[in-house]
């Protein structure tokens, strides 16, 4: 009979629509709370006396679902929901409940609420969502229900229309999800009556609404997930940088770092120097075949004697050896000895340069011009540590580190044919580059400050004119410092009163001065300035080391005008000064 009343007053719905539109005080016009409580025909279920109450079942108190309910009482497409859906699917299976519940209780309008009052799901009685379900639903409905903890239910004003909250809680403690169910009719009082005999069956909704729980913790996890990942990777990526910018740092600092040990008999300041003297720092207390490269002049030998002289074999004999002064006849007899009367002119026996070395290093310079039947001999020789001189029948052992040298690129040579492969392997154990002078001009004052030192009392005070340090810097000395060194001395003999000027010097050389000893004619000024080589701090220090000579230069050495017009403190210039090795200790 409540069914046939709903249906009569909806096909009257546009008129009496627009009847309750301009009674703004009806309670089911509108969400307003204070417009339910100020009417005194309001009633609810549970003032209505006990005879009305006992038709209330205890279930319908306070609906809990426990997750017991049989799934045959669900309809397969909600199982299949609770299966496969999304959030958002979950959604649709309440909203397609809802209707259901619609219809089966002839509810105009129905709303499923949950938290603090989010909206799940709305419906009307042709089963669409209620549009401006907001401003539509009915919060008193909602409060009263959460409030009494069981079912409420009113009538509106004159006996006209019924409002039904139920609430339904699902899960335990801080975990729960607390939702209401309100059913609207705002035409038929009698709406709904049937309620407390033949409730909904609120189990499908309790399971939909654990999922949708579940859901959204999966979902809120996975964005807790994601947002810890880019965490991750931001602190990674900044780890990285920071470990990249550390490696630069440390890259840096050890480039400005000196070797650690000594080396008295070589003279250098550049970073290339320094460099090159660190690894000869780690194979000093090895014992492994050293191969040294570098251009003539370069000093090979004396990184060789370091070698030696810093190594576990420092007590015994450094003997040195250019292969290419050996004549070709006599290679075999000079490396390994020779019996008496072995030939024509073997008067007496011979130990030969590998026994002469025993318990040494013997240092073989320009191992690129051995013959390639000898370089077979000096193979075996490396690989058995035994020797047979010539004419001899019994074999030697012998203990001997060997430093090769050369000015070749043994791996060309290897290619052409001109050098054994497997005895450039066995020789090429540790590798030293030596860097040619015109690679490293930071070092040339100081090599020219130790030339004059070394000229005895003739040369002792004889300094450099000027320009003449700028035509020494900016020439390319194809010779290195062996080259440098005669042109020292020869500038130190030739020169006035005690001060050699560019006169005093090489034609080349001191045509460098003006740009042109690096032989293209272009880049003249970085040529001069020597800036068209060497790392970038070589290159900023050597052009502060110009600025610094030609600011003492003219100011007489007044280090306090110079400061001054070059903005620097007279503690700050002391520094570069010393740095640069333009300090006297005198100073």
């Amino acid at each position: 009979e409540a069914r046939l009343r709903a249906a009569e007053s909806a096909a009257a719905w546009p008129e009496q629509a627009s009847a309750d539109a301009v009674e703004p005080e009806s309670a089911f016009d509108g969400p307003s709370r204070a417009t339910w409580e100020g009417r005194a025909d309001v009633r609810a279920l549970a003032d209505l006396g006990p005879e009305t109450n006992t038709r209330e079942p205890a279930a319908m108190a306070s609906p809990l679902v426990s997750g017991s309910e049989s799934e045959d009482e669900m309809s397969s497409s909600i199982l299949t929901c609770l299966a496969t859906c999304d959030a958002a699917g979950l959604e649709r299976a309440v909203a397609q409940w809802l209707a259901g519940v619609v219809e089966a209780h002839g509810a105009e309008r129905a709303f499923v609420v949950v938290g603090e009052g989010e909206i799940l799901a709305s419906r009307d009685a042709d089963g669409e969502e209620v549009g401006d379900a907001a401003r539509k639903l009915p919060d008193v409905a909602v409060e009263q229900a959460r409030a009494r903890g069981g079912v409420w239910r009113a009538t509106g004003a004159s006996g006209r229309g019924a409002l039904v909250g139920m609430p339904i809680t699902v899960g335990e403690g801080a975990e729960a999800t607390h939702a209401v169910v309100v059913l609207q009719n705002r035409f038929v009082a009698e709406a709904f009556a049937d309620l407390p005999g033949a409730p909904p069956d609120l189990a499908p909704l309790g399971a939909l609404l654990r999922m949708r729980t579940l859901e959204l913790e999966r979902g809120s996890l996975q964005t807790r997930l994601r947002e810890a990942e880019e965490q991750r990777r931001e602190a990674q990526t900044r780890s990285t940088e920071e470990l990249l910018s550390l490696r630069r740092e440390l890259e840096s600092t050890r480039e400005q770092m000196g070797p650690a040990r000594s080396y008295p008999n070589i003279v250098f300041r550049s970073t290339r120097m320094k460099k090159m003297l660190r690894q000869v720092d780690r194979v000093v207390d090895t014992d492994l075949p050293v191969y040294v490269h570098g251009e003539s002049g370069t000093g090979k030998e004396l990184v060789a004697r370091a070698i030696h002289d810093l190594g576990p074999r420092a007590r015994g004999p450094f003997v040195a050896q250019n292969v290419s002064a050996i004549p070709a006849t006599l290679f075999e007899s000079e490396l390994f000895g020779h019996e008496r009367g072995a030939f024509t002119g073997a008067n007496r026996a011979s130990e030969g340069l590998f026994r002469r070395a025993d318990g040494g290093t013997l240092f073989l310079d320009e191992i690129g011009d051995m013959p390639l039947d000898l370089q077979a001999k000096l193979l075996r020789v490396l690989e058995t540590s035994e020797v047979r001189a010539v004419g001899g029948t019994r074999t030697t052992r012998v203990s001997v580190r060997v430093v090769s040298a050369t000015h070749h690129d043994l791996r060309e040579l290897v290619r052409e044919g001109r050098f054994r492969e497997d005895l450039y392997y066995r020789l090429n154990v540790i590798r030293i580059e030596i860097p040619p002078l015109r690679d490293r001009p930071d070092d040339i004052p100081v090599l020219v400050d130790h030339f004059l030192g070394l000229r005895g009392d003739a040369t002792a005070q004889v300094r450099l004119g000027d320009g003449v340090m700028k035509a020494l810097v900016a020439y390319a000395w194809p010779g290195n410092v062996r080259q440098l060194e005669n042109e020292v001395t020869r500038a130190a003999l030739l020169a006035d009163d005690g001060v050699i000027q560019t006169r005093d010097l090489s034609p080349e050389v001191a045509k460098a001065r003006g740009g042109g000893g690096r032989g293209d004619g272009s880049g003249a000024l970085s040529g001069r300035l020597g800036l068209d080589r060497g790392t970038l701090k070589e290159r900023v220090d050597r052009l502060e080391l110009l600025v610094l000579e030609e600011a003492l230069a003219r100011t007489a050495n007044n280090k306090s005008q110079v400061a001054r017009e070059l903005g620097l403190s007279r503690a700050g210039l002391n520094m570069k000064l010393k740095r640069l090795g333009l300090w006297s200790d005198d100073e």
